[in-house]
């Protein structure tokens, strides 16, 4: 049983570098789930090193002063940001924090180095790269901001003499800038590879829904199009050959007067107008086949990016129902009325002569004439 333990044991931890390393070097999975675990694992490793690293700076250089403790903190941060990612945080706001921390950390160790001469600065560059990872502009244009602000601020306390002196030893200052800004390069070319990955992962994904797309427009019995402002046909699905007789690109650019019956155009071009600024409409139309007969549709129409997107169904059957309907119910009506009308006719009939004899009865029983017999 304690073999089995330190066997699961060493199997996590394995996992655990392993996705760690992945994020450092930017080769996590395609799905979403791998990626989530390489942002946490990664953080968590970053996180744990700077936690390891506060005893070793106290043993080598004694008590920390405010800045390497902000310096401390922002380097623990990405541990907590990990397990936030873990316990619920969307993997795009995880992506922003750590660009954040990066940028804390990155700004501290240059106000202990330099200032702007810190070659701390260059690692500035790589806070909006971190922060384009969570792939939304906003989080690109916050990390961005989030440089330019540290490099000001840092640019603003070196003129105004506010630094304190920089504790990089002389001797090795040369040294320590080349070999940060060759790990910056480094890190740069890793987070431009995570970029690529992306990118070939959102093009594999367009990839299959483009394909899923073309195979359930084709499957549908419904003509799909894509309209212009003016109604010209922009796209047509394979079922204008089976609802108008016509190929999908001998509809390509015509306007709706070529293929809407002409008492339609008008409802069609105020439905039109409608979605784009109303909502989505379902339009009655009639549309001209190949042969020159029309087909009754029903159009339902949505607005996308300026342009309008329309489904079509055939409705004939539905209309033919509903004339055999209208037609049932005007039969019923007109029974309904023949019946009320000799109902009326045969009581007027028998209302004449029951009258009489109403009458006569009632002289009988009052013996208006006198006694009977």
């Amino acid at each position: 049983m304690a073999f089995g333990n330190l066997a699961g044991t060493t199997t996590s931890i394995s996992k655990f570098l392993l996705d760690a390393f992945d994020g450092v070097l930017g080769s996590e999975g395609e799905s979403p789930q791998a990626r989530r675990a390489s942002f946490i694992s990664a953080n968590m490793l970053a996180g744990l090193i700077g936690v390891v690293c506060w005893p070793v700076y106290w043993i080598l250089f004694g008590p920390t002063d405010f800045l390497v403790t902000c310096a401390f903190l922002f380097l623990w941060a990405p541990l907590f940001i990990g397990l936030a990612v873990q316990l619920g945080w969307s993997l795009e706001d995880g992506q922003a924090a750590s660009a954040f921390s990066l940028c804390g950390f990155v700004t501290a160790i240059a106000l202990l180095t330099g200032g702007v001469a810190s070659p701390a600065v260059p690692w500035l560059l790589l806070v909006p790269l971190e922060a384009a990872l969570a792939g939304r502009r906003p989080a690109l244009v916050r990390g961005a901001g989030l440089s330019i602000f540290a490099f000001l601020l840092l640019a603003f306390l070196s003129l105004a003499g506010w630094l304190p002196a920089s504790r990089l030893p002389e001797g090795l200052a040369g040294t320590i800038s080349a070999a940060s800004v060759f790990a910056a390069l480094v890190v740069a070319m890793l987070a431009l590879r995570a970029f690529q990955r992306k990118a070939e992962q959102d093009r594999a994904q367009l990839v299959d829904h483009s394909a899923f797309l073309r195979s359930t427009t084709s499957a549908s019995a419904d003509l799909l199009t894509r309209h212009a402002v003016d109604g010209s046909v922009l796209f047509s699905s394979q079922s204008a050959t089976k609802l108008l007789g016509m190929s999908p690109s001998s509809l390509h650019g015509l306007s709706p007067a070529m293929f809407v019956h002409i008492q339609d155009l008008k409802p069609l071009e105020l439905g039109f107008e409608r979605t784009l600024s109303q909502g989505p409409q379902t339009i009655d139309v009639r549309l001209r086949r190949r042969d020159g007969s029309y087909v009754a549709v029903e159009m339902k129409t949505v607005a996308l990016r300026g342009e309008i997107v329309a489904s079509s169904r055939d409705v004939s059957d539905r209309n033919a129902r509903i004339a055999d309907l209208v037609i049932a119910r005007d039969r019923a009506e007109q029974s309904s009325e023949a019946r009320t009308r000799f109902l009326a006719s045969v009581a007027h009939e028998l209302r004449t002569p029951l009258n009489a004899i109403i009458g006569f009865s009632d002289m009988m029983h009052n013996e208006v004439f006198g006694p009977v017999g």
